[in-house]
């Protein structure tokens, strides 16, 4: 790769660069434990501890993002997973507070606005919900929403919230969990029951705080491959639109919910911004060491974010993980810096990544560095299932492994036969194998050695994998 034309810290030559770049630059948790360092092997997902090595892990998260460029995190879980308790306050104590509010200030020092994600009439009110027989209706995790309690109980837990943090914005979510199909509920279609949950709530937050950044997340607004083709949803996403500051229309089944002429209509009509999940990403695996994995993706969503870019989106949520992935950190600090600057090509971005993160003490090994990313991002890639081929545009949301909701590590089902054949993890394991033995030399020419040890880790991890996986082509590790 030639990097000479990529023109590096042109401005520090006195040359002006007019940037342009993404409005709404929001780093993902997703929950807040998805961006620990270590792994909680026995621990049911999603773990809602905050310790010390949470705060840590979301700390240095937050110092990567604010190097990278973004300027918003957002993270579920700082009061309740499922079920806050119905004095509401009673959820949270005194010493939980001052860890949120800890948090809070830490991003203001680093200039990021952390938003908080909240459960719309679900994640967080099963409690409320077996209590209450009136907010009851045909999903025993989600509020009913015809029924006047329900906003009552979800303006409890907002008044909690806003009359006690300051947060910079809400991630709000409806969908996750389903919904109510009681008769007086099933009239409305499902984009339309989940934009009136939401809407509902974002009028209440710009009520009680008006600067506040809203964004609404469609994860589950309809079944994952669906498109949404009637003008009524359509509608009622444009009429959520004018409480709201920016949609995410998120793409976790490989395909987004809005194309073509009514991704059109919707931008077109619609007030709020319309963004992504940034393409594709690997969604944390709880269970897993943090350096069991190794797969960057950092041309493939550049490609994806200028493309989405041209077609006028300008906000995005971008998925975090535990930064003492070589992977993670790489992924994170090339989606930022693209985020913030779409016109700039990914090679120049990728090479001034590895200079700020491994400060290489030469030329020639600064490039095979960059050069060692490029050669694992197409590694896993290019050995894709024949059915997933064509792997430029692989969109979605990638699982490691399945255990969500047990007590111990699954298989890493990103290797078996729904992603890769033998033959593929013949060729994956051999460029792997070729690639550890071009990074292990590069250990003495690096101001930050001990980084470079981690890439090796992840590579013999990967490999050991692969190792334990039989030759027959068989799905191996789905229950």
């Amino acid at each position: 790769m030639n990097f000479n034309k990529y023109n590096i810290n042109l401005e520090l030559k006195g040359i002006k660069i007019m940037k342009k770049g993404y409005q709404y630059r929001c780093a993902f948790g997703a929950w807040l434990n998805d961006t620990r360092l270590t792994a909680l092997p026995n621990e049911i997902w999603p773990y809602a501890g905050l310790d010390g090595e949470t705060e840590q892990g979301l700390l240095a998260c937050m110092d990567l993002q604010q190097k990278a460029g973004f300027n918003l995190f957002c993270t579920f879980g700082l009061f309740a997973t499922y079920s806050w308790k119905l004095d509401v306050a009673q959820t949270v104590d005194k010493e939980r507070m001052d860890k949120v509010n800890k948090i809070i200030g830490e991003g203001k020092k680093r200039g990021i606005g952390i938003m908080l994600g909240v459960g719309v009439y679900s994640w967080g009110f099963d409690e409320i919900i077996a209590s209450d027989p009136t907010i009851q209706g045909t999903n025993p995790h989600a509020m009913c929403l015809s029924s006047e309690n329900s906003h009552k109980w979800m303006q409890k837990v907002l008044d909690f919230v806003l009359d006690n943090f300051k947060f910079a914005g809400y991630h709000l979510e409806s969908s996750d969990q389903g919904r109510c199909n009681c008769e007086n509920c099933k009239k409305y279609s499902d984009p339309e029951y989940y934009s009136i949950a939401n809407k509902k709530c974002a009028e209440y937050i710009r009520q009680k705080q008006p600067e506040a950044v809203i964004m609404v997340n469609m994860c589950g607004y309809i079944p994952w491959g669906d498109r949404i083709t009637k003008d009524s949803d359509c509608d009622a996403l444009i009429d959520l639109g004018e409480h709201i500051d920016y949609l995410v229309d998120p793409g976790h089944g490989c395909g987004r919910f809005f194309e073509g002429d009514m991704k059109l209509r919707l931008q077109t009509n619609m007030k709020a911004k319309l963004g992504s999940s940034g393409g594709f990403w690997v969604y944390t695996p709880q269970k897993f060491e943090k350096t069991r994995w190794f797969i960057i993706y950092a041309r493939r969503n550049a490609d994806f974010l200028k493309r989405m870019y041209a077609e006028g989106e300008s906000a995005v949520e971008f998925y975090m993980g535990p930064v003492n992935n070589p992977g993670v950190e790489f992924n994170i600090m090339c989606g930022g810096k693209i985020l913030s600057d779409i016109a700039r090509p990914i090679e120049g971005i990728m090479y001034e990544a590895v200079g700020e993160l491994y400060r290489p003490l030469n030329e020639e090994a600064h490039k095979k560095l960059v050069e060692i990313f490029v050669r694992a991002e197409d590694a896993y890639f290019d050995n894709q299932h024949p059915t997933l081929l064509g792997a430029k545009d692989i969109r979605g949301e990638l699982h490691l492994d399945l255990n969500l909701w047990k007590t111990y590590p699954g298989k890493p089902v990103y290797l078996d036969d729904s992603r890769m054949n033998s033959e593929g993890r013949a060729k994956y394991r051999e460029t792997l194998l070729g690639i550890l033995n071009d990074v292990r030399p590069l250990e003495s020419q690096v101001g930050e050695s001990e980084k470079l040890k981690r890439i090796v880790l992840c590579i013999e991890s990967v490999i050991k994998d692969l190792d334990e996986i039989p030759k027959e082509g068989v799905v191996l590790f789905r229950d």
